[in-house]
């Protein structure tokens, strides 16, 4: 268990590296890890969103794809209705 020292402000920081060397957590380095997880905690919600955007970007490419084919094939048989 790590005991926290706040109000760390007028310390300086060898004072500071001593209370921390010593088992204390200082807020300030504990806000630190709060704003690098916060910062870990966004990057992967932009993660899912970017996934979630090339899913949907891949989906739509396929169906376009998809769309081309049939007019392709539609047109084959208009041709061959009419050579028929």
């Amino acid at each position: 268990m790590r005991l926290i020292i706040q109000g760390e402000i007028g310390l300086d920081s060898m004072e500071i590296e001593n209370y921390e060397n010593q088992g204390y957590e200082m807020s300030g380095s504990r806000h630190k890890g709060l704003t690098q997880m916060h910062l870990k905690k966004q990057a992967q919600v932009y993660s899912i969103e970017e996934n979630r955007a090339l899913q949907i970007f891949n989906y739509e490419s396929k169906l376009k794809k998809e769309h081309k084919i049939i007019e392709e094939m539609q047109n084959l048989l208009q041709v061959k209705k009419k050579n028929f």
